[in-house]
C-alpha cells in the first residue's frame, strides 16, 4: 500500500504538533507611478495561500514519524491539505452547524462575492471566518475568507457577501460549503524544511513553509 499523493488533514496536518503558524495570501502585485505621482497597482497572477509552520517538542518516535512524512511530501508530485488551525470553525462556533448542509446559493458578479444557504436561521458568518468548497472537475479545493459579516435569514440563506481571494472560474451554485477546518491543497516550498534539534531525546523547532497549489486532487 503506497502513501497517497495528496495527504488528507487527518493523515498529515492535524497530526502536527504545531507551535506557531502563519497563514496569509501572497500579493502578486507590481506597482508603478503615473505622471501625477499616483501609485498604480498591476495584478500579475493568482493570490495563493502561503505560510510557515513551526513544530513544538516531539519525542524521538514522534519526530521520526513527522520527519519521514515531510520527506515524503518534499518529493515532486506530493501535496497535502492545509488549514488555518488557529481558526478551525467560524466565530459563531461549530456546534450550531451540526446537521446543517450549507451550499453556495448564488455567485456575485466579477468573482468577488457569494451567498450561502443551508445555514441555521440567524447563524452569523463573521469577517475573517474561513469557508471552502470544491470547484471544477477533477475537483480543486477553494479556500476563502469572509470579508464582510452576514447573518442567515429565517430560511438559512445569507445576502451576498464579499470574500478574499477572488473566486476562481469553476465555482458553481449548489456546491457544498465547508465551514469547519476548510482547507486548500498545498505543497512544501523547496528548500524550506528545517529539521530542528534540541538536547537529549526531545526535538523541537522543526519548520517548513508551504504554498497553495491550484492543481486538482
Amino acid at each position: 500500500m503506497s502513501l497517497p499523493s495528496l495527504m488528507s488533514l487527518a493523515d498529515f496536518w492535524t497530526r502536527l504538533p504545531i507551535e506557531a503558524l502563519t497563514f496569509d495570501l501572497t500579493e502578486p502585485v507590481e506597482t508603478s507611478r503615473d505622471g501625477s505621482g499616483a501609485q498604480l497597482r498591476h495584478e500579475l497572477g493568482e493570490e495563493l495561500w502561503t505560510g510557515e509552520v513551526r513544530l513544538g517538542a516531539m519525542s524521538p518516535a514522534e519526530a521520526a514519524d513527522i520527519t519521514t512524512l515531510l520527506q515524503h511530501l518534499r518529493r515532486a508530485g506530493r501535496a497535502f491539505l492545509a488549514a488555518d488551525s488557529r481558526r478551525p470553525a467560524p466565530t459563531a462556533g461549530a456546534a450550531p452547524l451540526a446537521g446543517a448542509a450549507p451550499v453556495i446559493a448564488a455567485l456575485g458578479d466579477h468573482g468577488t462575492s457569494l451567498a450561502v444557504s443551508g445555514l441555521p436561521a440567524g447563524y452569523t458568518l463573521a469577517r475573517g471566518d474561513y469557508l471552502g468548497f470544491p470547484y471544477l472537475d477533477p475537483a480543486r479545493h477553494a479556500l476563502h475568507r469572509v470579508a464582510e459579516t452576514v447573518t442567515a435569514a429565517a430560511d438559512g440563506t445569507t445576502d451576498p457577501f464579499e470574500v478574499v481571494p477572488y473566486l476562481r472560474p469553476g465555482a458553481v451554485e449548489g456546491a457544498p460549503v465547508d465551514l469547519v477546518l476548510p482547507s486548500c491543497r498545498a505543497v512544501i516550498v523547496v528548500g524550506s524544511s528545517e529539521p530542528g534539534g534540541g538536547r537529549g531525546p526531545v526535538t523541537r523547532g522543526q519548520t517548513f513553509r508551504f504554498i497553495q497549489s491550484l492543481r486538482s486532487t
